[in-house]
Order: structure tokens, then sequence, then C-alpha cells
């Protein structure tokens, strides 16, 4: 999971340093991948 995380916080800082960049991106995690999904439950 942490090396996931990395990888897309990588992604979304060459993201930003592009000067014509268009868009947005938006990353949403939940802190209970782990274990029983209770955050991913609505």
């Amino acid at each position: 999971m942490k090396c996931s995380v990395a990888a897309v916080v990588a992604v979304l800082e060459a993201f930003a340093a592009q000067r014509d960049r268009q868009g947005n991106l938006l990353l949403i995690a939940t802190p209970d991948e782990e274990r029983d999904h209770g955050a991913c439950e609505a």
C-alpha cells in the first residue's frame, strides 16, 4: 500500500509541475483498505 501511495504522489507532483497542464487530478484514499473496507461503504 505504501508503495502505491508513493507512486500516486509522484504522478501528482509530475502533473503539478507541468506549466501547460489542463484539468485537475484528485487523490481520494481510504485508510481502511486492508481491513473490512469500512470507509468504502456508504
